[in-house]
C-alpha cells in the first residue's frame, strides 16, 4: 500500500512540475473594481496580485506555485473574503462569487471546496461561541449564576460536538491538504480545537499521510515541528514532575507602578500563578473568578501573582475596572517575555497552583468551584 501511494505521489509531482496554476474570478456585483489575490505564509498573509475585474465583473491571475505542493490563498473584495483555496500545480479553478450574499462557487479544486466547506462549518461555529462569550461577560457581571452556568454548558456542548465533526472529517479523508486548515482552528487564542496533548496523534497521521504525498511542502514541516515541540514538551513535563522540586522559578516584574514585584514574596504562602492575556475577552472572564477566590481566601493566606502578556496600557485599564487587588505585573515584551519561557508556558491563560512549601499542587484549574475545592485544601 505505501508503495502505491509513493508511486502515486512521484507521478503527481512529475505531472504537476513546472505547470502554473489558473485561477478565473468572476464578480458581477463588483464589477470594474479591484479583488485582492494573497497567499497564506504561515501566520501572514501577502498580496500576491490585484485583480482589474473587466465590465462583466471577469479577471484572471496565471501563476507559478513556490513549492511543487498544494497551498493556500484568498479572493477578498475590501475587507470582506470572497473564498479561500487550495491550489495545487497546474490546477484551472474557477471562482464565481457575490459580494452580496458572501456566497462563492467553486469549481475545478476539490481541494478548495473541501476547505470552503470546513470554513463554513467552522464559522457557524464561531458565531455561536462569539455570541455566548459576550453573554457570559454580562451575567457574570450582573451576579446571574444561573445564566453563568448555562451558557457555559452550552459553550461546553458546542465545542465537544464541533471536535467531534472535525475528528469525522480529518479521519475521512487524511490524505487531502485542507485538513492542515482544520488543525489549526481555534475558537479564541486560548481554546484551540485539538488542544488536548493526545490530539498530537492526530498531527501525526495528517502528517505522515501528506509527507508522503508532498514530502517539499512547508507545511508539512511545520506539522513536524509542532509534533517535536509536543514531545520535547512531555519530555520536559516527566522531568519535573519526577525532580520533585520544592523551590519555584524566580520572577522580578514590575507593577502597574513600575515597583519590581518578585514572586519570591509569596514564600511560605499558598499562591496562585496566572498567566494571561489582557487582549482577550474570554481571558478577562478568568478575573472575574478570581476576584471572588480572593476576595473569599485572601484573609486566609492566599496570594495571586498574575502575570499579563500584552499591551501594557490595556492591562492597566482592565485591572483597575475589573479591581483586581492583588499582585499584577507586566513586562511590555508580549509573547517574547522571558517569564513564560522560564515556565514553559506555550498557550495563554495558564495557571499553576502552589502550595505553602512552593510545590505545584495543580494546574489550570478554570473551572470556579474546583479551583475553590483545591485552594481550600492548602490553606
Amino acid at each position: 500500500m505505501k508503495r502505491y501511494i509513493l508511486l502515486i505521489s512521484i507521478a503527481l509531482m512529475a505531472a504537476s512540475c513546472g505547470k502554473k496554476a489558473t485561477v478565473k474570478v468572476e464578480v458581477k456585483s463588483a464589477a470594474g473594481k479591484e479583488v485582492l489575490f494573497s497567499k497564506l505564509n504561515f501566520n501572514k498573509i501577502d498580496v500576491v496580485d490585484t485583480l482589474k475585474l473587466d465590465k462583466s465583473g471577469k479577471a484572471s491571475v496565471k501563476f507559478a506555485l513556490p513549492e511543487e505542493a498544494p497551498d493556500f490563498y484568498y479572493l477578498s473584495y475590501g475587507r470582506k473574503r470572497l473564498a479561500s483555496l487550495v491550489v495545487k500545480p497546474g490546477d484551472k479553478i474557477s471562482v464565481v462569487a457575490d459580494t452580496l450574499t458572501g456566497s462563492a462557487k467553486i469549481e475545478g479544486s476539490p481541494e478548495s471546496q473541501r476547505l470552503a466547506m470546513i470554513d463554513s462549518t467552522f464559522y457557524a461555529a464561531i458565531a455561536k461561541f462569539d455570541v455566548w462569550q459576550q453573554e457570559l461577560v454580562q451575567a457574570m457581571e450582573r451576579g446571574d449564576k444561573e445564566r453563568e452556568e448555562q451558557i457555559k454548558t452550552d459553550v461546553s456542548n458546542l465545542y465537544v460536538q464541533y471536535k467531534r465533526g472535525a475528528l469525522k472529517t480529518l479521519l475521512t479523508q487524511p490524505a487531502s491538504f485542507a485538513n492542515i486548515s482544520l488543525l489549526y482552528q481555534q475558537f479564541n487564542s486560548m481554546l484551540a480545537v485539538f488542544a488536548d496533548p493526545n490530539d498530537v496523534y492526530l498531527f501525526r497521521t495528517i502528517r505522515d499521510t501528506l509527507k508522503t504525498l508532498y514530502p517539499t511542502s512547508s507545511y508539512v514541516k511545520a506539522l513536524t515541528e509542532v509534533i517535536e515541540r509536543h514531545d520535547a514538551n512531555e519530555a520536559l513535563r516527566e522531568k519535573i514532575e519526577k525532580a520533585q522540586q520544592t523551590l519555584y522559578p524566580e520572577l522580578s516584574l514590575p507593577d502597574v507602578n513600575s515597583q519590581t514585584r518578585r514572586l519570591s514574596e509569596l514564600e511560605g504562602k499558598p499562591f496562585i500563578l496566572l498567566f494571561w492575556m489582557p487582549s482577550e475577552v474570554s481571558q478577562k472572564v478568568i478575573n472575574l473568578h478570581l476576584k471572588e477566590i480572593y476576595n473569599l481566601y485572601h484573609s486566609k493566606g492566599l496570594e495571586i501573582y498574575s502575570v499579563a502578556v500584552g499591551d501594557k496600557s490595556l492591562w492597566a485599564t482592565t485591572i483597575k475596572e475589573q479591581g483586581a487587588n492583588w499582585i499584577n505585573v507586566n513586562d511590555g515584551k508580549g509573547a517574547s517575555s522571558p517569564a513564560l519561557g522560564i515556565y514553559n508556558v506555550t498557550t495563554l491563560p495558564a495557571m499553576f497552583i502552589f502550595n505553602k512549601e512552593g510545590k505545584v499542587v495543580a494546574r489550570d484549574l478554570f473551572d470556579t468551584e474546583k479551583l475553590k475545592s483545591k485552594i481550600s485544601s492548602i490553606l
